[in-house]
């Protein structure tokens, strides 16, 4: 019994720790419920954590109370969400360090890397570069002396269409590509005394990306040429195979090499610890905490002061037309045999929410992802399918004289002349009529300036 009680006692710093803890991750799940989700990256964050996590030093930093101020201040001026998930996240950080020693940076890197936000441009730059690399494998492919055309995430061969799938590319494959890449780092640390610096993590981290499109363009070549079709066996084997060839063996490699190697005395020396002020501590937390609870409602108020988005900001004709709106401030305009979202206008460096994350949240799957050409612009266009229900949608970003697919011209466009680009989606229920209303909307000014 005595055992069991002196197991169940707690130090002053374990429950200081765990209240700090606890009391941010209640006011980021209130602020970012919409934002976290269980899934695979979730998972693994909870199974592989504790093996990255380490303590390095003794020595009590307030390094990142300041990155987590930093981030709550630009969160309400800039008005991005991941800057508020950021500020939570380091301020537990910071509640560890100050309380019991400094924590290894590949820890920091792997809380960044399952971000949702960092997975999210992953998968909004996946779907444009999944188009490219289909492109040069058409190329490649032609080389072998048959015809190769590639249309979309399509490549077509005698007659015959082979998908380039969201795996390609996606979310689990990325994902996993960046869990590995970090275990690895990890391993080198506590087995091999090895020691990485923050620029080579960074540069181990884009080096995985970039090997990850290598794997995928070899991947789509074999399976296009071998004629493996989803869902056969020769289609797996290929992918994993390529993946363990191209992306695992090669960062086995890099890791290695990047790292530099301590002897034992490097290992087991610490410098002199510098006593900390615990009332400056404590100062730095209330701090943090306050502004965690009170910077989240303020900014609600300065949003709902703003300017919205409706009706009056339409330059086409709306008569016929049920308006509604959706969630984020998106217009609704549904016909009988159509429907038309409208995104409002956001800032440069915020992230937009493309039909393809909004439809595959609702269940649907993509399939026949194209980029088409229409009374010569340019517009994105993909089937969906969920049961027995079958949508065809197409979309593009509009400034109301201009139309595009590019994340790069729009982007440069809002940051260098401060032009605002709406995204028009369009949405039927077969594609002939698809077509027809998006070339009919391509010659319509969208938005008013």
């Amino acid at each position: 019994m005595m055992t069991y009680l002196n197991m169940t006692k707690f130090s002053k710093r374990e429950i200081i720790f765990s209240l700090l803890t606890i009391c941010v991750s209640v006011l980021c799940y209130k602020k970012l419920s919409f934002y976290i989700s269980f899934d695979f990256n979730i998972l693994s964050f909870l199974l592989v954590f504790p093996f990255v996590f380490r303590k390095v030093s003794e020595q009590k930093s307030y390094r990142y109370a300041y990155f987590s101020l930093l981030c709550i201040v630009l969160y309400f001026f800039l008005e991005l969400s991941s800057l508020f998930f950021f500020a939570s996240v380091l301020g537990v950080f910071f509640f560890y360090e100050g309380l019991y020693g400094k924590t290894n940076l590949t820890a920091f890197f792997f809380v960044v890397i399952v971000n949702p936000t960092v997975l999210f441009l992953s998968d909004l730059f996946g779907f444009e570069i999944r188009l490219w690399l289909t492109q040069i494998a058409a190329k490649l492919l032609s080389f072998t002396g048959s015809t190769y055309e590639a249309q979309g995430n399509l490549i077509l061969c005698r007659e015959e269409y082979f998908q380039i799938d969201p795996a390609c590319m996606g979310l689990k494959m990325v994902s996993l590509s960046f869990l590995l890449c970090i275990i690895l780092i990890t391993y080198h640390e506590k087995v091999k005394k090895y020691c990485y610096s923050f620029w080579k993590i960074i540069v181990l981290i884009v080096c995985t990306y970039l090997l990850v499109i290598a794997t995928n363009l070899i991947r789509i070549v074999l399976i296009t040429f071998l004629i493996a079709k989803e869902g056969t066996f020769a289609h797996e084997f290929i992918g994993i195979s390529a993946f363990i060839l191209y992306t695992l063996l090669p960062l086995v490699w890099l890791v290695s090499k990047c790292g530099r190697k301590l002897n034992e005395e490097q290992h087991n020396s610490e410098k002199p610890i510098v006593a900390v002020n615990r009332k400056y501590f404590i100062g730095l937390c209330t701090v943090l905490v306050c502004s965690l609870a009170l910077i989240p409602p303020l900014l609600d108020v300065k949003i709902e002061q703003k300017e919205t988005f409706g009706k009056d900001n339409i330059a086409f004709d709306l008569s016929g037309f049920q308006l509604s709106k959706a969630r984020f401030n998106v217009l609704k305009l549904e016909k009988d045999d159509f429907l038309m979202y409208i995104k409002p206008p956001i800032h440069f460096f915020q992230a937009d929410h493309t039909p393809l994350i909004c439809w595959k949240g609702s269940g649907y799957k993509v399939s026949q992802e194209q980029m088409l050409t229409i009374k010569d612009k340019k517009v994105y266009y993909c089937q969906l399918k969920k049961g027995n229900d079958v949508l065809y949608i197409s979309w593009w970003y509009d400034s109301g004289d201009e139309k595009t697919t590019s994340q790069m011209y729009w982007r440069s466009q809002s940051l260098l002349k401060q032009k605002k680009f709406a995204l028009v989606n369009i949405v039927c229920d077969n594609k002939a009529a698809l077509l027809a209303k998006t070339s009919h909307f391509l010659k319509q000014k969208i938005l008013l300036k």
